[in-house]
């Protein structure tokens, strides 16, 4: 007996759905709760980022060109040496419990009670001594000093109270030497009759300059060739300060002038 196949029977194709029913309401208008499409990417703008970091990168940097290195290695910002020197900070001597500096109301007489060779202006960094003068370790002579001041004798000192000088010099490497003079008097009254008498501090021609604590110093100027002196003075208390300095005329009065206030410093 033979097997027949299986009768294949054509499977039936499902009715489309009926369209959903518009609503009178909306006849004419969009269907309402449309779904808009979504909006294009605007693609991320790198160029312009890339140059903003780029700029704020050459800003940065050139900033801190500016300001790391010093002034005087800019180019066109490089300012010329004033020739004043380095000194090293001022100390002045303790005095003893109950004495007074010069300049205080209960030191009647100005006097400066501590060794008024510690109180000579040390020489400035890279200086040489000039031992023709004793600095700390000695007084200048009694005829030295007659032949600094240009005028006088041993009796006109000795009625002006004159007790001793102290003397300290140095040559600086621009060519410079400075000479310091501190001649203690008794009192700031004999210190002050005193100063009438140094002739080579005294020429006519002098000119004022203001020292701290508006102490008043006179100087001249004398000029031979290429080389001026500088010669000042001033009385502080019982002392008189002079100094000689002796310079190439293209250094200038710089150099001259922090030297005295530096010493007028020391001495008040």
């Amino acid at each position: 007996m033979s097997e027949t196949a299986p009768e294949t029977r054509p499977v039936p194709t499902p009715p489309a759905p009926a369209p959903f029913p518009a609503d009178p309401a909306y006849a004419g208008q969009p269907m309402p709760y449309t779904i808009a499409p979504p909006k294009p990417k605007r693609p991320f703008p790198w160029r312009w980022a890339g140059a903003v970091v780029v700029m704020l990168a050459v800003g940065a940097g050139s900033a801190y060109g500016v300001m790391a290195p010093k002034r005087t290695d800019l180019p066109g910002l490089a300012t010329a040496a004033d020739g004043r020197y380095i000194f090293a900070p001022l100390t002045l001597p303790s005095l003893a419990p109950g004495q007074a500096d010069p300049t205080a109301s209960a030191n009647a007489g100005g006097q400066h009670l501590s060794d008024i060779r510690k109180l000579l202006l040390p020489a400035p960094a890279g200086a040489t001594a000039d031992h023709a003068l004793p600095g700390a370790s000695g007084w200048v002579s009694q005829s030295a000093t007659l032949k600094e001041i240009g005028s006088g004798t041993a009796s006109d000192l000795a009625k002006d109270g004159w007790r001793h000088t102290a003397g300290t010099a140095w040559k600086t490497p621009d060519g410079a030497d400075t000479k310091i003079y501190l001649l203690q008097f008794i009192d700031d009254a004999a210190a002050r009759d005193a100063q009438n008498g140094i002739s080579a501090f005294n020429t006519g021609d002098t000119e004022p300059l203001s020292a701290p604590d508006s102490v008043g110093v006179q100087y001249s100027t004398v000029k031979h060739g290429a080389t001026t002196t500088w010669y000042g003075a001033t009385t502080i208390g019982d002392t008189e300060f002079l100094i000689v300095y002796t310079a190439p005329s293209s250094v200038g009065i710089t150099p001259f002038k922090q030297e005295v206030d530096l010493q007028v410093e020391m001495l008040l």
